[in-house]
């Protein structure tokens, strides 16, 4: 990429860049497809992203804005009437994405989140219908064979893209029926061990309840004798009162008895 720095306000539809051979029409192409996650190679102008530096810098760095409004807008709630994304790219091979808000706050720097929004809005870097270079317009009038206008045909109209799609689905669905199959062959298996679970457990729970039943009436046992002494000290207890009460009696009549000795024996 030429430019040191460069800003194009692009219309709302169709848009022309015109200039002479050399002036920098296909870096500003260039930048929008490495923006939007285009590989080096599918720019045709480079075999590595480091090798699209401007000569003499360090580091490239590309910010594209996407409008965002309408109904069919990509979670207009968190990104707004806009999206920024903006892809950085240094000399030793690193590269990175910020993706933002329309007011400039970061939601994510991963690539999931662009390819969302490139799937949203159906943009297709490496399609030749979503971006043609020079030189594959070139290649594909010049030297393109019938198969060759197939497979541009196919991968123009998304063809490719569906097949490929339906292929995992296919294969998704065959894996799911191997699996369903697994699943239901192990089901007697499987309820065999619930149930011997289930009697175990009713084994469980009815050991579980024996236990409280004997810890239960053993405190019952032992609540029994401490009642039952308690019981022997109250009736002690009333005897002694009882003794109590009679002994002032029975000391008078031990009195008059001795007395009663002492006068006979004089």
């Amino acid at each position: 990429m030429c430019h040191k720095f460069l800003k194009v306000q692009f219309g709302p539809k169709i848009n022309f860049i015109i200039g002479h051979n050399g002036s920098g029409k296909s870096a500003i192409l260039t930048g929008i497809t490495v923006c939007l996650g285009g590989k080096a190679n599918v720019t045709n102008r480079a075999s590595n992203l480091k090798s699209l530096i401007r000569e003499g810098a360090n580091v490239a760095q590309i910010t594209l804005r996407l409008r965002n409004r309408g109904e069919d807008a990509f979670r207009h709630e968190i990104y707004g009437d806009l999206i920024i994304i903006e892809r950085r790219i240094t000399c030793d091979g690193s590269n990175g994405y910020k993706i933002k808000t329309h007011d400039g706050k970061i939601v994510s720097g991963k690539r999931e989140e662009l390819n969302a929004i490139l799937d949203h809005m159906a943009i297709q870097v490496d399609n030749p219908m979503n971006v043609l270079s020079q030189d594959t317009a070139r290649q594909f009038l010049h030297s393109s064979s019938p198969d060759d206008k197939y497979k541009f045909f196919m991968k123009g109209t998304q063809l490719t893209q569906l097949s490929e799609d339906y292929e995992l689905i296919r294969e998704s669905i065959e894996t799911t029926r191997n699996i369903i199959k697994y699943k239901k062959e192990a089901l007697p298996d499987l309820f065999k061990e619930a149930k011997e679970a289930e009697v175990k457990y009713k084994d469980m729970r009815r050991a579980r309840e024996l236990e409280l039943t004997v810890t239960s009436l053993k405190n019952q046992m032992a609540w029994a004798q401490v009642e039952e002494k308690e019981q022997e000290v109250v009736d002690a207890e009333r005897n002694l009162q009882k003794a109590m009460r009679r002994l002032p009696g029975l000391q008078a009549k031990l009195e008059k008895e001795e007395a009663s000795i002492f006068l006979d024996t004089n």
